[in-house]
């Protein structure tokens, strides 16, 4: 019986698996952002098109290593003017509203500590 159940399990989790991607879906994608200077906010990539429809913020330097603090993400370039704080440790999400995308291009970092960074999980757009 047990048998029988673990084979079942798993010819369902493959199934759910190859119909996902036979859909097209891409799998999530990750990088990590840090920043070198608190008095200079910097985007999270260098060019556009990495849109996603949302993406979770974790407050660390790497993917096991927590900040010394919060870090801040905004829309503007000018320090100390980022408003949704990502504490350190800790995750923060962003979900673009019905038919729409974000573009990690247009969301800079801000840090009170330097080399502090996030690190970035996201659904990218198809």
């Amino acid at each position: 019986m047990k048998t029988k159940l673990r084979l079942g399990l798993l010819l369902s989790l493959l199934f759910v698996t190859l119909a996902v991607f036979a859909d097209g879906l891409r799998p999530f994608r990750e990088t990590t952002k840090t920043n070198s200077d608190p008095a200079v906010p910097v985007r999270l990539v260098a060019a556009r098109g990495n849109l996603f429809k949302s993406a979770t913020f974790y407050g660390k330097l790497h993917a096991r290593t927590n900040n010394t603090s919060s870090v801040y993400l905004g829309v503007n370039s000018t320090n100390n003017t980022q408003a949704i704080e990502v504490p350190a440790g800790g995750a923060v999400v962003l979900a673009a509203p019905v038919n729409a995308w974000y573009d990690l291009y247009d969301i800079y970092l801000d840090v009170g500590t330097a080399g502090d960074g996030v690190v970035i999980v996201w659904d990218p757009a198809p």
